[in-house]
């Protein structure tokens, strides 16, 4: 997969994308996570610094490749115009992205809002992965593999949560303390495990934590999808009872692995039972 199928990735589902986004790393409005995309310096996008990210394969583009970097271009573009012009909250960066903002100079209040979906045939080439999908293909988070090979993975999903680092795990306390992650049955347990790690002070670095609708158990085997994981050693469960000012009578059970997964990685998955 070269960079310019990576951009487009980005760029194909952008309000998901913002989501997933904040649900892992800082929030930020979703002016602020187009203007990132976009590499805005004093006020304006500098498209030069993004088509940087491309290098040298830009000299190689052909065929259907040009014709993918010149609309993603052309997007960005207006995108990044309409963005400088713009003075409303954007509420759906899709949205946002498919309209082209007429102005005329002589009253810039009002604006003639047409939807040009030809502009914008490769958006919805890709979407996230469903997730046992991508588990199953030892994707436990977003991978390029080669050619068009590409796993979009919800990485805080219902049943799914990968955190890459302490500032995640932090992340996730802050917001189900705040309410604003549900406080649904799994959510429940990610939240007890996490508290448990914390007050270890070990094990909260890239580590995946999965719910019992996603895989089976047997014979020291789990079963992700169509992909069967031989577990090292014996399945040592943990038993947790917790109980705290923001929850209450949280039981979970569960058990550590390191899986050896198709991609040559070593996944380190916590299996809540």
């Amino acid at each position: 997969m070269n960079n310019l199928t990576k951009i487009r990735a980005v760029w194909s589902n952008l309000e998901d994308n913002y989501k997933r986004y904040c649900k892992e790393e800082t929030a930020l409005t979703r002016e602020e996570y187009l203007k990132t995309l976009l590499a805005f310096e004093c006020g304006k996008p500098n498209l030069t610094l993004v088509r940087s990210v491309l290098g040298n394969e830009i000299n190689t583009y052909s065929g259907d490749d040009a014709k993918a970097y010149d609309a993603l271009f052309s997007t960005m573009e207006r995108v990044g115009k309409a963005l400088v012009d713009n003075a409303d909250i954007i509420s759906n960066l899709d949205e946002f992205c498919y309209m082209t903002i007429d102005s005329k100079p002589a009253d810039k209040n009002k604006r003639q809002v047409s939807i040009v979906l030809s502009d914008y045939n490769f958006y919805s080439v890709y979407s996230c992965t469903p997730i046992q999908a991508a588990l199953a293909a030892g994707a436990f988070t977003d991978y390029a593999g080669e050619g068009d090979e590409y796993y979009s993975v919800d990485t805080q999903g219902d049943f799914y949560k990968y955190f890459k680092n302490s500032q995640s795990v932090a992340l996730f306390i802050y917001k189900y303390r705040k309410d604003d992650i549900e406080h649904t049955v799994f959510n429940d347990k990610v939240y007890a495990i996490l508290i448990e790690l914390v007050k270890r002070k070990s094990g909260i670095e890239d580590f995946s934590i999965i719910a019992p609708e996603l895989y089976v158990y047997q014979n020291n085997r789990v079963t992700i999808g169509g992909a069967v994981y031989k577990l090292p050693g014996n399945k040592a469960v943990e038993a947790l009872k917790f109980e705290d000012k923001y929850c209450t009578g949280i039981e979970v059970s569960f058990f550590r692995k390191t899986l050896n997964t198709a991609r040559g990685r070593k996944e380190d998955v916590i299996f809540v039972r």
